[in-house]
This record gives C-alpha cells, sequence and structure tokens, in this order.
C-alpha cells in the first residue's frame, strides 16, 4: 500500500489512480497546481477535498486506506481563510475586454460554456473567463453569474456603466413591440430603419396586421393577443397540433396566406394529407408539396407560408416566407402488453 504523508501526496494518488468525474479531476489537477504556484489553498478549498474523499471512499479503500487517518493528513501547503475573493463572482474590465472569475460550480461551468462560446474564453494562466467588451458579453456576464453565485462583485469601471443603467430599470420593452395605448396602436421600442420599412402598414389588431408585423421581427403585446386565432397570427414559428391542421386553414385565410408549402411528410401523417389539401384548395390558397415547387412560382406569392413536419429546413422552400409552421404530434402512445409475453 502507498504511504501518503500530506493531502498532497492524497490528490497526487487520487489523480493518478481513481476513476473520478472529469470536473473531480479538472479540480483536483488545478488545486495541485495552484498549491504548487502560490503556496497557499483557501478553507474552502480544504473543505471540498474532504468532501471528495468521502465522495470516493468505496475506491479508497479497496486500495486499503482508512478514510479517517485520511481526512486526519496535514497539508504541507499553507490554509488560508476563505475570503470574499474566492467565494464570490467577480465581474471586472481589462483595457476593452471584460473578464468573468468564479469560484467552482459546476452548474455554471456547464451552461457558461454552452452559451458563451463565441464571444468568452478560458485563461488558463489566470483563472478567467476573458472576452472582448461588448453591450451583449457584459450582459451574459452579469446575467449568468447572478443565476449562480448569491454574491457578485463588480470592479469601479463595470459599477459605473450599471450606475448608467438604473435609468432603464423600470423599462417594459426591450424589442419592437406593437402596444395599444389608450386605444391608439403603435411600435414601442422602435427605430428608423424598422420605421421606413413598415410606414405602409395601418396600425391595428387585424390578424393580417398582426402577421405582417411578426415577419418584420416586431413582436405583439400580450394583452393585445385575446383569442387562440391572435396567438397564431402574432407568432412566426407557431405550432399546431397534426390533429388541428383544419383548424389553422381559417386563420391562414384571415392573415391573407396565398401559398402553403408543405414538407418533411411520413407515412404516419400521410393520413392528414387529403384532408388538409382540400381544405387548403377549398379556401382558394394554393398547395404545393416538395419537391413539386419551381424556383420561379417562388417569386409570385405575397404571403407564403411553410408547413414542416419536420424540423429540418426545406432549401426548396418559398422565399420570404409569412410563417414557418411546425407540426406537432403531443398524442401520446398507447403501448399495450404483449399477451404472448
Amino acid at each position: 500500500m502507498t504511504e501518503l504523508k500530506t493531502v498532497e501526496h492524497l490528490i497526487y494518488f487520487m489523480i493518478k489512480n481513481l476513476r473520478l468525474s472529469r470536473y473531480d479531476s479538472r479540480f483536483l489537477e488545478n488545486l495541485e497546481k495552484m498549491a504548487i504556484s502560490t503556496c497557499r489553498i483557501t478553507s474552502n478549498q480544504v473543505d471540498l477535498v474532504n468532501k471528495l474523499i468521502d465522495k470516493y471512499q468505496r475506491q479508497l479503500i479497496k486500495h486499503g486506506f482508512f478514510i479517517e487517518q485520511l481526512l486526519n493528513l496535514p497539508w504541507s501547503t499553507t490554509i488560508v481563510q476563505t475570503t470574499r475573493e474566492y467565494t464570490s463572482a467577480h465581474v471586472g474590465l481589462l483595457d476593452d475586454n471584460i473578464i468573468l472569475k468564479t469560484p467552482y460550480n459546476k452548474a455554471f461551468i456547464t451552461e457558461f460554456r454552452t452559451i458563451s462560446e463565441s464571444c468568452f474564453v478560458w485563461d488558463h494562466t489566470n483563472k478567467y473567463y476573458i472576452g472582448d467588451l461588448s453591450t451583449y458579453s457584459l450582459k451574459l456576464a452579469i446575467k449568468t453569474a447572478k443565476k449562480h453565485f448569491s454574491d457578485v462583485r463588480y470592479s469601479d469601471r463595470v459599477s459605473e456603466l450599471l450606475k448608467q443603467l438604473e435609468y432603464y430599470d423600470n423599462t417594459v420593452y426591450w424589442t419592437p413591440t406593437l402596444i395599444n395605448s389608450n386605444g391608439n396602436y403603435m411600435i414601442a421600442c422602435s427605430n428608423e430603419a424598422l420605421h421606413k420599412a413598415i410606414e405602409h402598414i395601418p396600425l391595428n389588431a387585424e390578424l393580417s396586421t398582426l402577421a405582417e408585423l411578426v415577419r418584420y421581427g416586431v413582436t405583439i403585446d400580450n394583452t393585445i393577443l385575446l383569442t387562440e386565432e391572435e396567438q397564431f397570427a402574432a407568432e412566426y414559428n407557431p405550432k399546431v397540433e397534426v390533429s388541428d391542421l383544419s383548424k389553422i386553414v381559417p386563420w391562414l385565410q384571415n392573415i391573407k396566406c396565398d401559398c402553403v408549402y408543405v414538407s418533411g411528410m411520413s407515412l404516419t401523417t400521410l393520413i392528414h394529407r387529403h384532408d388538409f389539401k382540400k381544405n387548403i384548395e377549398d379556401a382558394g390558397i394554393r398547395y404545393f408539396e416538395n419537391p413539386k415547387f419551381s424556383t420561379q412560382k417562388k417569386l409570385t406569392y405575397k404571403c407564403p407560408v411553410a408547413l414542416r413536419f419536420r424540423m429540418v429546413p426545406d432549401f426548396n422552400e418559398p422565399l420570404n416566407l409569412a410563417k414557418i409552421i411546425n407540426v406537432v404530434n403531443s398524442q401520446p402512445v398507447n403501448l399495450e402488453k404483449n399477451e404472448t409475453m
């Protein structure tokens, strides 16, 4: 049996001989490097090591160790009392970059890596995330840090930026939104480019208006949407149950849809095809399926809609789609017990 005289020896043994999770292995490896480079560790890190000893006690016992003896091993590295610096997240600025430094938190690491790949990288030397300073990166860092840590510290420069934003604390709309204010319809949070693009559209709550505004990226305020049909008109990418396809035909008429392009049908959905196609054509709307849709026809429709039975886009779809409708089937599957088993 290997003789362990210090916790540092134990950490080395665990890294080399135990089956550790990726996160636990990384923590111990980083702690080992930190102990060598700084000659000190924090009391919180000591507690985490003790938890890992308890977590992997079965493997350690198989190697002939007694857990109580391992928990009583001395540290050769200096232990300092954990301070706020080591238990809180920190958002700061370095030249034209934003830095985010946090204590180890598995949930935070998983989420932040997923959502921040495009603007943050991990600095292995300084042990923090760093990215170009922008409104998006600052908001992302602060929002994610506050979600996973109860205590978030800001540098003086970041605090100054946040203080300037206090004026907008009570802001309701952050994206262009159709609202009804005392009977008057208007676009909140608009801009010059959008105003010029939609100045030909009369602002009201008609279904065709809602559908047209959504094509320009305008959100419809929920207070305007009173019916299921209005909800449908106000979404660019609505979901519709396969059993409700006949219900949306008059809705498509009311938003002045002139073409429905259907893709991704399977054997299980073909049973709905005949009735839906007939209803669409009876409503005066052109019906097409892949690949029966030529490039020339793509340019002749003013309000084409794509109906997808699969989430995969179809490159034969019309241009300038008014809506992309995803057909879903939430009907539960009944599995009957095989009587022969």
